[in-house]
């Protein structure tokens, strides 16, 4: 069978959903194909699912991209030169994720940066609780631990044990196979009302059914992320409670 031929952007629908991820920037840079299933259901758009529009915005800010850093301008994405309204909406959504990401590249190398010099610490605090021999040092206190066993607590400190970087790799999973799922069962869904139209049946099932569903599951999922990363941050304020205790 011959593939489907793709369907033509118009200019009006490319603005709305260019538009739609200016003005959410930061859903945008927290996951990229949640904010086109979002954008989607914004703009009532129901010629495309979120890979489409994933590619084409993806496309439209690498082709900004050639042309801040070269001049260059492509050919595949003559819209942006020919429409002033697209080629602006395109141009402050790549600055926005440019700035977005710098910031979060900053944080990051801050956070590191935090916790190699705790590590660094910690390291020589613990050199100075044995002696030139490797004996552990002994304490005055009534209280005081046996060698063995303040050689187990004076032991290496491993890092954090979660991350909520893990979260957001499964969670950005679980909404690619959403988005999936979501494509597969409209094609099947609209196939099937061709064939019980055919035989002028009634359809038994919604079509809109597909759509209701993958959006509680997307709804359903997100919940789960916030949850777990309030727990991972918990958990870890714990750890480091336990780590630092005396």
């Amino acid at each position: 069978m011959p593939k489907d031929t793709p369907i033509r952007w118009e200019n009006a629908e490319l603005i709305k959903i260019l538009s739609y991820i200016n003005n959410n920037i930061d859903m945008w840079c927290t996951n990229h194909l949640n904010a086109c299933l979002k954008a989607i259901e914004a703009t009532n758009n129901n010629k495309r699912d979120a890979k489409a529009v994933y590619n084409k915005i993806h496309s439209l800010i690498k082709a900004m991209d050639e042309f801040l850093k070269t001049g260059k301008k492509a050919q595949t994405c003559s819209i942006i030169w020919e429409e002033t309204k697209i080629h602006d909406l395109v141009r402050k959504i790549y600055v926005k994720t440019k700035d977005r990401k710098k910031k979060d590249d900053n944080k990051e190398k801050k956070k590191k940066d935090e916790n190699l010099e705790r590590r660094s610490k910690e390291g020589s605090q613990e050199s100075k609780t044995r002696d030139d021999d490797g004996d552990v040092e002994m304490s005055n206190s009534s209280d005081q631990l046996t060698p063995t066993n303040r050689s187990t607590v004076n032991g290496p400190v491993s890092q954090l044990p979660f991350s909520p970087d893990l979260i957001e790799k499964l969670y950005n999973e679980k909404c690619q196979q959403i988005a999936e799922t979501r494509t597969r069962l409209t094609k099947i869904a609209e196939s099937a009302k061709s064939e019980f139209d055919m035989v002028n049946f009634q359809i038994p099932f919604q079509l809109d059914s597909v759509e209701t569903n993958c959006n509680d599951k997307v709804h359903q999922i997100t919940l789960l992320r916030t949850e777990l990363i309030e727990m991972i941050e918990k958990a870890n304020n714990k750890y480091n409670e336990l780590k630092a205790f005396q």
